[in-house]
């Protein structure tokens, strides 16, 4: 049991607090990339989603993603 990941669903892109960022901006701001990364990242497959007129993804989807897409996400770079 100890060997178990525990990971908690956090989702990104939304806020209720009035003035943060949400949408692809939040995600973006908080992923350390442009706001049109996510939308690119998106159109190749990440667990991005839009609820209403926002874009949506839970931290740990899109970490997951991320590990196994190293060659769309850095073309022409050599994944270690």
């Amino acid at each position: 049991m100890a060997d178990q990941k525990i990971v908690l669903p956090i989702h990104l892109g939304h806020s209720d607090k009035k003035g943060d960022a949400q949408g692809a901006e939040a995600i973006a701001r908080a992923m350390g990339v442009s706001r049109g990364t996510i939308v690119r990242w998106r159109k190749a497959g990440a667990p991005v989603y839009i609820v209403g007129k926002k874009y949506q993804c839970r931290y740990d989807e899109i970490w997951d993603w991320i590990a196994k897409n190293e060659k769309i996400i850095y073309p022409g770079e050599p994944v270690k």
